[in-house]
Protein backbone atom coordinates (compact mmCIF):
# COMPACT_ATOMS: atom_id res chain seq x y z
CA UNK A 1 0.00 0.00 0.00
CA UNK A 2 2.73 2.37 1.45
CA UNK A 3 5.34 1.41 -1.21
CA UNK A 4 6.64 4.33 -4.20
CA UNK A 5 8.92 3.17 -6.79
CA UNK A 6 12.07 5.39 -7.30
CA UNK A 7 11.81 6.60 -10.99
CA UNK A 8 8.32 7.68 -9.89
CA UNK A 9 9.38 9.72 -7.02
CA UNK A 10 12.13 11.27 -10.03
CA UNK A 11 9.61 12.29 -12.11
CA UNK A 12 7.27 13.67 -9.09
CA UNK A 13 10.31 15.61 -8.36
CA UNK A 14 11.17 16.88 -11.80
CA UNK A 15 7.60 17.95 -12.55
CA UNK A 16 7.27 19.66 -8.97
CA UNK A 17 10.57 21.94 -10.07
CA UNK A 18 9.11 22.58 -13.47
CA UNK A 19 5.67 23.76 -11.58
CA UNK A 20 6.86 25.93 -9.36
CA UNK A 21 9.23 27.55 -11.61
CA UNK A 22 6.04 28.19 -14.04
CA UNK A 23 4.31 29.23 -10.65
CA UNK A 24 7.33 31.78 -10.42
CA UNK A 25 6.95 33.15 -14.14
CA UNK A 26 3.11 33.47 -13.53
CA UNK A 27 3.72 35.69 -10.23
CA UNK A 28 7.09 37.76 -12.11
CA UNK A 29 4.70 40.21 -13.70
CA UNK A 30 2.89 41.08 -10.49
CA UNK A 31 6.17 40.91 -8.02
CA UNK A 32 5.95 44.69 -7.19
CA UNK A 33 2.59 44.81 -7.09
CA UNK A 34 1.97 42.27 -4.48
CA UNK A 35 5.61 41.35 -3.11
CA UNK A 36 6.53 45.11 -2.22
CA UNK A 37 6.19 47.88 -0.64
CA UNK A 38 5.69 49.94 -3.63
CA UNK A 39 2.88 47.57 -4.60
CA UNK A 40 -1.00 47.31 -3.53
CA UNK A 41 0.14 45.01 -0.91
CA UNK A 42 1.86 46.29 1.59
CA UNK A 43 4.18 44.01 4.26
CA UNK A 44 2.16 46.65 6.78
CA UNK A 45 -1.16 45.56 5.04
CA UNK A 46 0.03 42.07 5.02
CA UNK A 47 0.64 42.31 8.98
CA UNK A 48 -2.84 43.52 9.32
CA UNK A 49 -4.47 41.36 7.47
CA UNK A 50 -2.95 38.61 9.47
CA UNK A 51 -3.79 40.53 12.94
CA UNK A 52 -7.54 40.08 11.55
CA UNK A 53 -7.29 36.73 10.91
CA UNK A 54 -5.48 34.88 14.19
CA UNK A 55 -5.41 38.32 16.84
CA UNK A 56 -2.47 39.95 17.95
CA UNK A 57 -0.47 36.52 18.45
CA UNK A 58 0.13 36.28 14.35
CA UNK A 59 3.45 37.25 15.01
CA UNK A 60 4.68 34.14 16.98
CA UNK A 61 2.90 31.89 13.94
CA UNK A 62 3.86 33.43 10.89
CA UNK A 63 7.42 34.09 8.92
CA UNK A 64 8.48 35.33 6.03
CA UNK A 65 11.68 36.06 4.35
CA UNK A 66 10.00 38.78 1.96
CA UNK A 67 9.05 40.89 5.88
CA UNK A 68 12.67 41.64 5.89
CA UNK A 69 12.29 44.36 3.01
CA UNK A 70 9.78 45.93 0.80
CA UNK A 71 11.99 46.72 -2.12
CA UNK A 72 11.48 45.63 -5.24
CA UNK A 73 15.48 44.30 -5.34
CA UNK A 74 14.91 42.66 -2.66
CA UNK A 75 11.95 40.34 -3.73
CA UNK A 76 13.63 40.48 -7.09
CA UNK A 77 16.71 38.32 -5.75
CA UNK A 78 14.55 36.13 -3.53
CA UNK A 79 12.43 34.85 -6.94
CA UNK A 80 15.68 34.10 -8.20
CA UNK A 81 17.14 32.01 -5.94
CA UNK A 82 13.85 30.44 -5.34
CA UNK A 83 14.08 29.56 -8.95
CA UNK A 84 18.04 28.37 -9.27
CA UNK A 85 16.99 25.86 -6.36
CA UNK A 86 13.74 25.00 -8.37
CA UNK A 87 15.82 24.46 -11.31
CA UNK A 88 18.68 22.37 -9.21
CA UNK A 89 15.65 20.15 -7.76
CA UNK A 90 14.93 19.23 -11.40
CA UNK A 91 18.22 18.32 -12.39
CA UNK A 92 18.52 16.05 -8.59
CA UNK A 93 21.82 18.22 -7.54
CA UNK A 94 22.22 18.11 -3.05
CA UNK A 95 18.02 17.36 -3.52
CA UNK A 96 18.10 16.89 0.33
CA UNK A 97 19.59 20.71 0.91
CA UNK A 98 17.43 22.09 -2.33
CA UNK A 99 14.08 20.25 -1.13
CA UNK A 100 14.61 21.93 2.61
CA UNK A 101 15.84 25.71 1.38
CA UNK A 102 12.62 25.33 -1.45
CA UNK A 103 9.94 24.91 1.83
CA UNK A 104 11.69 27.69 3.36
CA UNK A 105 11.42 30.36 0.34
CA UNK A 106 7.63 28.35 -0.66
CA UNK A 107 6.38 29.28 2.56
CA UNK A 108 8.00 32.61 2.85
CA UNK A 109 6.29 33.52 -0.65
CA UNK A 110 3.10 32.27 0.75
CA UNK A 111 2.67 33.97 3.86
CA UNK A 112 3.84 37.49 2.19
CA UNK A 113 0.51 37.77 0.55
CA UNK A 114 -1.85 35.08 1.55
CA UNK A 115 -4.68 37.16 -0.60
CA UNK A 116 -3.82 35.13 -3.96
CA UNK A 117 -3.18 31.93 -1.65
CA UNK A 118 -5.29 29.03 -3.25
CA UNK A 119 -6.22 25.67 -1.53
CA UNK A 120 -3.44 24.52 -4.88
CA UNK A 121 -0.66 26.36 -3.32
CA UNK A 122 -1.47 25.11 0.69
CA UNK A 123 -1.39 21.27 -1.30
CA UNK A 124 1.68 22.57 -2.92
CA UNK A 125 3.69 23.46 -0.36
CA UNK A 126 2.87 20.15 1.77
CA UNK A 127 3.72 18.01 -0.91
CA UNK A 128 6.62 19.96 -0.69
CA UNK A 129 7.02 19.27 2.81
CA UNK A 130 6.73 15.64 2.82
CA UNK A 131 9.04 15.35 -0.04
CA UNK A 132 11.87 16.65 1.61
CA UNK A 133 12.12 13.33 3.78
CA UNK A 134 11.54 11.23 0.70
CA UNK A 135 14.43 9.75 -1.69
CA UNK A 136 13.69 11.96 -4.57
CA UNK A 137 17.02 12.08 -5.55
CA UNK A 138 18.15 8.24 -5.65
CA UNK A 139 17.45 7.67 -9.95
CA UNK A 140 17.69 10.02 -12.69
CA UNK A 141 19.69 12.85 -11.21
CA UNK A 142 22.96 14.63 -10.89
CA UNK A 143 23.52 13.07 -6.98
CA UNK A 144 23.17 9.69 -8.69
CA UNK A 145 25.29 10.37 -11.38
CA UNK A 146 27.63 12.10 -8.87
CA UNK A 147 27.80 9.03 -6.54
CA UNK A 148 28.22 6.39 -9.32
CA UNK A 149 25.36 4.30 -8.84
CA UNK A 150 23.64 2.68 -11.10
CA UNK A 151 19.70 2.24 -11.92
CA UNK A 152 19.92 -1.04 -12.49
CA UNK A 153 20.63 -1.57 -8.53
CA UNK A 154 18.32 1.28 -7.69
CA UNK A 155 15.12 -0.32 -8.43
CA UNK A 156 13.80 -1.60 -5.03
CA UNK A 157 10.86 0.12 -3.98
CA UNK A 158 10.60 2.32 -1.22
CA UNK A 159 8.06 1.84 2.14
CA UNK A 160 8.98 4.64 4.87
CA UNK A 161 6.69 6.35 6.98
CA UNK A 162 7.42 9.37 4.72
CA UNK A 163 6.25 7.63 1.52
CA UNK A 164 2.88 6.89 3.65
CA UNK A 165 2.66 10.41 4.74
CA UNK A 166 2.76 11.51 1.19
CA UNK A 167 -0.81 9.04 -0.02
CA UNK A 168 -1.99 9.68 3.49
CA UNK A 169 -1.47 13.58 2.70
CA UNK A 170 -3.08 12.73 -0.70
CA UNK A 171 -6.13 10.97 0.78
CA UNK A 172 -6.88 13.95 3.05
CA UNK A 173 -7.23 16.67 0.58
CA UNK A 174 -9.57 14.72 -1.11
CA UNK A 175 -11.54 13.83 1.87
CA UNK A 176 -11.36 16.95 3.99
CA UNK A 177 -12.31 18.67 0.71
CA UNK A 178 -15.64 15.73 0.15
CA UNK A 179 -16.38 16.28 3.71
CA UNK A 180 -17.18 20.07 3.43
CA UNK A 181 -19.50 19.78 0.76
CA UNK A 182 -21.97 17.76 2.66
CA UNK A 183 -24.34 20.29 2.04
CA UNK A 184 -27.91 20.36 0.53
CA UNK A 185 -26.76 21.98 -2.67
CA UNK A 186 -24.03 19.29 -3.09
CA UNK A 187 -26.99 16.51 -2.52
CA UNK A 188 -29.24 18.04 -4.72
CA UNK A 189 -26.67 17.67 -7.52
CA UNK A 190 -26.56 22.15 -8.10
CA UNK A 191 -22.98 22.57 -6.80
CA UNK A 192 -21.77 22.67 -10.01
CA UNK A 193 -24.26 24.99 -11.52
CA UNK A 194 -23.63 27.47 -9.26
CA UNK A 195 -19.47 27.45 -9.58
CA UNK A 196 -19.77 27.12 -13.73
CA UNK A 197 -21.97 31.03 -13.29
CA UNK A 198 -19.14 32.45 -11.52
CA UNK A 199 -17.62 34.34 -14.50
CA UNK A 200 -14.58 35.30 -12.84
CA UNK A 201 -12.98 31.96 -13.18
CA UNK A 202 -14.99 30.41 -16.12
CA UNK A 203 -14.19 29.56 -19.75
CA UNK A 204 -16.07 28.98 -23.08
CA UNK A 205 -16.01 25.63 -22.39
CA UNK A 206 -17.23 25.87 -19.10
CA UNK A 207 -19.64 28.49 -19.66
CA UNK A 208 -21.18 25.86 -22.10
CA UNK A 209 -21.33 23.15 -19.99
CA UNK A 210 -24.58 25.30 -18.64
CA UNK A 211 -26.33 23.71 -21.75
CA UNK A 212 -26.32 20.01 -20.11
CA UNK A 213 -28.19 20.22 -16.77
CA UNK A 214 -28.42 16.23 -16.19
CA UNK A 215 -24.62 16.25 -16.91
CA UNK A 216 -23.73 19.34 -13.90
CA UNK A 217 -25.77 17.03 -11.28
CA UNK A 218 -24.17 13.85 -12.32
CA UNK A 219 -20.88 15.58 -11.27
CA UNK A 220 -21.34 17.28 -8.79
CA UNK A 221 -22.71 13.67 -7.35
CA UNK A 222 -19.88 11.67 -8.79
CA UNK A 223 -17.69 14.06 -6.69
CA UNK A 224 -18.94 13.60 -3.81
CA UNK A 225 -18.48 9.76 -4.00
CA UNK A 226 -14.68 10.16 -5.24
CA UNK A 227 -13.77 12.93 -2.46
CA UNK A 228 -15.23 11.29 0.29
CA UNK A 229 -15.43 7.10 -0.29
CA UNK A 230 -13.70 6.06 -3.39
CA UNK A 231 -10.33 7.72 -2.11
CA UNK A 232 -10.10 5.58 0.63
CA UNK A 233 -9.02 2.54 -1.86
CA UNK A 234 -5.50 3.82 -2.02
CA UNK A 235 -5.59 1.70 0.80
CA UNK A 236 -7.03 -1.52 -0.18
CA UNK A 237 -3.60 -3.87 0.28
CA UNK A 238 -5.21 -6.67 -2.60
CA UNK A 239 -4.27 -5.39 -5.79
CA UNK A 240 -3.14 -2.42 -5.02
CA UNK A 241 -1.93 -1.11 -8.24
CA UNK A 242 -4.91 -1.43 -9.88
CA UNK A 243 -6.90 0.67 -7.09
CA UNK A 244 -3.99 3.27 -7.71
CA UNK A 245 -4.69 3.29 -11.29
CA UNK A 246 -8.39 3.62 -11.40
CA UNK A 247 -7.95 6.96 -9.03
CA UNK A 248 -4.91 7.90 -11.26
CA UNK A 249 -7.78 8.08 -14.15
CA UNK A 250 -10.33 9.07 -12.32
CA UNK A 251 -8.84 11.96 -10.83
CA UNK A 252 -6.36 12.70 -13.62
CA UNK A 253 -9.58 13.07 -15.47
CA UNK A 254 -11.12 15.41 -12.85
CA UNK A 255 -8.43 18.12 -12.47
CA UNK A 256 -8.15 18.29 -16.77
CA UNK A 257 -11.62 18.92 -17.04
CA UNK A 258 -11.48 21.63 -13.93
CA UNK A 259 -8.49 23.27 -16.36
CA UNK A 260 -10.87 23.12 -19.45
CA UNK A 261 -13.59 24.69 -17.60
CA UNK A 262 -12.18 27.01 -15.10
CA UNK A 263 -8.92 29.28 -15.07
CA UNK A 264 -7.90 28.81 -11.65
CA UNK A 265 -3.83 29.30 -12.02
CA UNK A 266 -2.07 25.90 -11.49
CA UNK A 267 -4.44 24.24 -9.54
CA UNK A 268 -5.02 21.77 -11.34
CA UNK A 269 -1.47 21.01 -12.34
CA UNK A 270 -0.76 20.67 -8.73
CA UNK A 271 -3.71 18.17 -8.15
CA UNK A 272 -2.31 15.88 -10.83
CA UNK A 273 1.72 16.29 -9.11
CA UNK A 274 1.37 13.77 -6.55
CA UNK A 275 -0.38 10.91 -8.41
CA UNK A 276 3.19 10.56 -10.81
CA UNK A 277 4.94 9.16 -7.45
CA UNK A 278 2.61 6.76 -7.18
CA UNK A 279 2.64 5.38 -10.59
CA UNK A 280 3.43 1.73 -10.30
CA UNK A 281 7.22 0.25 -11.42
CA UNK A 282 6.47 -1.23 -14.30
CA UNK A 283 5.91 1.57 -16.24
CA UNK A 284 9.42 2.46 -16.05
CA UNK A 285 12.12 0.48 -18.32
CA UNK A 286 13.95 -2.22 -16.40
CA UNK A 287 12.78 -4.40 -13.79
CA UNK A 288 12.10 -3.55 -10.48
CA UNK A 289 12.31 -5.85 -7.59
CA UNK A 290 9.35 -6.73 -5.48
CA UNK A 291 8.12 -4.09 -2.65
CA UNK A 292 9.19 -4.71 0.62
CA UNK A 293 5.79 -5.81 2.93
CA UNK A 294 7.28 -4.09 6.16
CA UNK A 295 8.73 -0.56 7.64
CA UNK A 296 11.82 -1.09 8.79
CA UNK A 297 12.07 -1.85 12.55
CA UNK A 298 13.33 0.78 14.78
CA UNK A 299 16.31 -1.13 15.89
CA UNK A 300 17.53 -1.35 12.24
CA UNK A 301 17.07 2.41 11.64
CA UNK A 302 20.23 4.72 12.06
CA UNK A 303 19.78 8.16 14.63
CA UNK A 304 19.11 10.07 11.89
CA UNK A 305 16.61 7.44 10.76
CA UNK A 306 14.59 7.14 14.07
CA UNK A 307 14.86 11.51 14.11
CA UNK A 308 12.91 11.05 10.55
CA UNK A 309 10.37 8.62 11.75
CA UNK A 310 9.41 10.34 14.82
CA UNK A 311 9.07 13.88 12.99
CA UNK A 312 6.94 12.09 10.47
CA UNK A 313 4.52 10.47 12.97
CA UNK A 314 4.37 13.97 14.06
CA UNK A 315 3.32 15.42 10.74
CA UNK A 316 1.04 12.69 10.32
CA UNK A 317 -1.10 13.54 13.88
CA UNK A 318 -0.93 17.14 12.96
CA UNK A 319 -2.22 16.50 9.89
CA UNK A 320 -5.33 14.54 11.07
CA UNK A 321 -5.62 17.23 14.08
CA UNK A 322 -5.82 20.18 11.90
CA UNK A 323 -7.64 18.76 8.93
CA UNK A 324 -10.61 17.82 11.79
CA UNK A 325 -10.59 20.96 13.01
CA UNK A 326 -11.18 22.36 10.12
CA UNK A 327 -14.55 21.02 9.69
CA UNK A 328 -17.22 23.92 10.15
CA UNK A 329 -18.69 22.21 13.53
CA UNK A 330 -18.44 23.16 16.91
CA UNK A 331 -16.95 20.41 18.62
CA UNK A 332 -14.45 19.94 16.01
CA UNK A 333 -13.37 23.25 15.57
CA UNK A 334 -12.39 23.07 19.60
CA UNK A 335 -9.00 20.84 18.05
CA UNK A 336 -7.63 24.40 16.53
CA UNK A 337 -6.16 24.98 19.84
CA UNK A 338 -3.68 28.45 20.23
CA UNK A 339 -0.74 25.74 20.88
CA UNK A 340 -1.51 23.90 17.76
CA UNK A 341 -2.33 26.57 15.50
CA UNK A 342 1.61 28.40 16.74
CA UNK A 343 3.25 24.38 15.79
CA UNK A 344 1.07 24.30 12.26
CA UNK A 345 1.91 27.92 11.37
CA UNK A 346 5.51 28.20 12.34
CA UNK A 347 5.93 24.89 10.46
CA UNK A 348 4.43 25.86 7.23
CA UNK A 349 2.07 22.84 7.49
CA UNK A 350 -1.00 24.58 7.28
CA UNK A 351 -3.80 23.21 4.93
CA UNK A 352 -7.74 24.30 4.48
CA UNK A 353 -9.15 22.16 1.72
CA UNK A 354 -12.62 23.22 1.43
CA UNK A 355 -12.60 24.21 -2.36
CA UNK A 356 -16.88 25.29 -3.46
CA UNK A 357 -17.68 23.69 -0.33
CA UNK A 358 -20.57 26.44 -0.16
CA UNK A 359 -20.74 27.07 -3.80
CA UNK A 360 -21.13 30.95 -4.32
CA UNK A 361 -24.64 32.82 -4.57
CA UNK A 362 -23.20 36.16 -6.58
CA UNK A 363 -20.96 36.79 -9.16
CA UNK A 364 -19.35 39.68 -8.84
CA UNK A 365 -17.68 42.24 -11.48
CA UNK A 366 -15.85 45.45 -10.89
CA UNK A 367 -15.65 48.94 -12.32
CA UNK A 368 -13.27 51.34 -11.54
CA UNK A 369 -15.29 54.64 -12.60
CA UNK A 370 -13.00 57.47 -13.00
CA UNK A 371 -12.93 60.89 -14.92
CA UNK A 372 -9.40 62.59 -15.70
CA UNK A 373 -8.41 66.16 -16.23
CA UNK A 374 -9.34 66.91 -20.01
CA UNK A 375 -13.20 65.05 -19.36
CA UNK A 376 -12.97 61.85 -19.99
CA UNK A 377 -14.29 59.69 -18.55
CA UNK A 378 -13.61 55.68 -18.74
CA UNK A 379 -13.50 52.48 -16.70
CA UNK A 380 -9.61 52.38 -15.48
CA UNK A 381 -9.70 48.31 -15.41
CA UNK A 382 -10.76 48.33 -19.06
CA UNK A 383 -9.56 51.77 -20.89
CA UNK A 384 -13.36 51.80 -22.34
CA UNK A 385 -16.86 52.98 -21.47
CA UNK A 386 -18.20 52.78 -18.09
CA UNK A 387 -20.94 50.85 -18.20
CA UNK A 388 -23.33 48.94 -15.02
CA UNK A 389 -23.67 45.78 -17.61
CA UNK A 390 -21.66 42.90 -17.13
CA UNK A 391 -18.72 42.26 -19.07
CA UNK A 392 -18.95 39.30 -21.67
CA UNK A 393 -16.32 37.58 -20.02
CA UNK A 394 -15.18 38.68 -16.71
CA UNK A 395 -12.11 36.42 -16.68
CA UNK A 396 -10.28 38.28 -19.90
CA UNK A 397 -10.35 41.62 -18.14
CA UNK A 398 -7.91 40.93 -15.59
CA UNK A 399 -4.43 40.40 -16.89
CA UNK A 400 -3.21 37.38 -14.71
CA UNK A 401 -5.32 35.10 -12.42
CA UNK A 402 -3.88 36.43 -9.12
CA UNK A 403 -6.00 39.99 -9.50
CA UNK A 404 -8.95 38.02 -10.68
CA UNK A 405 -8.10 35.96 -7.35
CA UNK A 406 -7.33 39.67 -5.20
CA UNK A 407 -11.10 40.56 -6.35
CA UNK A 408 -12.86 37.82 -5.24
CA UNK A 409 -11.24 37.89 -1.77
CA UNK A 410 -12.02 41.08 -1.18
CA UNK A 411 -16.21 40.55 -2.04
CA UNK A 412 -15.59 38.97 1.70
CA UNK A 413 -16.66 41.69 4.19
CA UNK A 414 -14.05 40.26 6.27
CA UNK A 415 -11.62 42.20 4.48
CA UNK A 416 -13.07 45.50 3.63
CA UNK A 417 -10.68 47.24 5.13
CA UNK A 418 -8.43 46.43 1.68
CA UNK A 419 -10.81 47.67 -0.76
CA UNK A 420 -9.80 51.53 -0.32
CA UNK A 421 -6.49 50.58 -0.50
CA UNK A 422 -6.74 48.62 -4.21
CA UNK A 423 -8.60 51.82 -5.93
CA UNK A 424 -5.80 53.99 -4.46
CA UNK A 425 -3.44 51.87 -5.91
CA UNK A 426 -4.85 51.43 -9.91
CA UNK A 427 -5.13 55.40 -9.67
CA UNK A 428 -1.70 55.77 -8.63
CA UNK A 429 -0.80 52.82 -11.08
CA UNK A 430 -2.76 55.07 -13.74
CA UNK A 431 -1.12 58.49 -13.26
CA UNK A 432 2.45 57.14 -13.46
CA UNK A 433 1.68 56.08 -17.05
CA UNK A 434 -0.21 59.04 -18.36
CA UNK A 435 0.41 62.14 -18.83
CA UNK A 436 -0.73 65.56 -17.03
CA UNK A 437 -4.10 65.66 -19.22
CA UNK A 438 -5.07 62.54 -18.16
CA UNK A 439 -4.10 62.51 -14.43
CA UNK A 440 -7.45 60.87 -12.82
CA UNK A 441 -9.44 63.58 -10.77
CA UNK A 442 -11.89 61.71 -9.02
CA UNK A 443 -12.78 57.47 -8.92
CA UNK A 444 -15.40 55.32 -7.89
CA UNK A 445 -14.42 51.84 -7.35
CA UNK A 446 -17.81 49.48 -8.28
CA UNK A 447 -18.33 46.11 -7.10
CA UNK A 448 -21.67 44.61 -8.79
CA UNK A 449 -22.93 41.46 -7.51
CA UNK A 450 -25.50 39.36 -9.46
CA UNK A 451 -27.65 36.39 -7.98
CA UNK A 452 -26.48 33.25 -9.29
CA UNK A 453 -28.13 29.88 -8.88
CA UNK A 454 -30.70 26.82 -10.89
CA UNK A 455 -33.56 30.32 -10.46
CA UNK A 456 -30.69 32.53 -12.17
CA UNK A 457 -32.38 35.93 -12.91
CA UNK A 458 -29.69 38.85 -14.67
CA UNK A 459 -31.91 41.20 -13.00
CA UNK A 460 -31.61 40.45 -9.61
CA UNK A 461 -28.53 42.88 -8.95
CA UNK A 462 -26.84 45.11 -6.23
CA UNK A 463 -23.73 47.29 -6.36
CA UNK A 464 -21.55 48.37 -3.66
CA UNK A 465 -18.84 51.13 -3.80
CA UNK A 466 -15.71 49.89 -2.25
CA UNK A 467 -13.31 53.03 -2.37
CA UNK A 468 -13.36 56.28 -3.80
CA UNK A 469 -10.43 59.41 -5.27
CA UNK A 470 -11.14 62.78 -5.35
CA UNK A 471 -8.34 65.53 -6.26
CA UNK A 472 -8.66 69.64 -5.45
CA UNK A 473 -9.97 69.60 -9.09
CA UNK A 474 -12.37 66.74 -9.33
CA UNK A 475 -15.81 67.51 -10.08
CA UNK A 476 -19.28 66.00 -8.17
CA UNK A 477 -21.09 62.90 -9.19
CA UNK A 478 -20.71 59.94 -10.98
CA UNK A 479 -22.48 57.25 -13.04
CA UNK A 480 -23.34 55.98 -10.02
CA UNK A 481 -25.61 58.71 -8.66
CA UNK A 482 -26.93 59.02 -12.04
CA UNK A 483 -28.27 55.36 -11.76
CA UNK A 484 -29.00 55.87 -8.13
CA UNK A 485 -31.37 58.99 -9.15
CA UNK A 486 -33.10 56.69 -12.04
CA UNK A 487 -33.54 54.03 -9.96
CA UNK A 488 -34.88 56.02 -6.89
CA UNK A 489 -31.84 55.74 -4.82
CA UNK A 490 -32.24 52.16 -4.31
CA UNK A 491 -29.56 49.32 -5.15
CA UNK A 492 -29.76 47.74 -8.87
Amino acid sequence: MFSLDLRSLAVFRIAWGLTLIADLIFRWSTLREMYTDEGFFTRQMSFDYLESLVGPAWSSMFWSLYWISGTPEFATTLFVVTGLLAALLVLGCWTRVVTVGLFILLVSLHYRNPLVMTSGDLYFKTLLLWAIFLPLGQVWSWDAWRSGRKVANQLTPVVTLATAGLIFQIITMYFFTGISKLNEVWFQGDAMWYVLRLDIYITPFGRALLEYPFLLKLTSWLTLFFEVAWIWTLLVPWKNDWFRWINIVVFASFHIGIAMAMSIGLFPVICLLPWLALLPGYVWPGNAEPAPRRFASWIELSTVGRLTRLICILLLILTVVWNVGNIKHPTTHRLQISAIQRVVFGCGMDQHFQMFDKPPDHNPWFVYEADLKDGTRLDLLTGGEITSQRPESIREIFPTFHWRKIHRNLVSSKLEFLRQPLADYWVRQWNERHGPEQQVVSLRLVCYMEEIGPDYNEMNRVSLIWGSFKSEQSEPGSLFDQMLKQNGDLPF
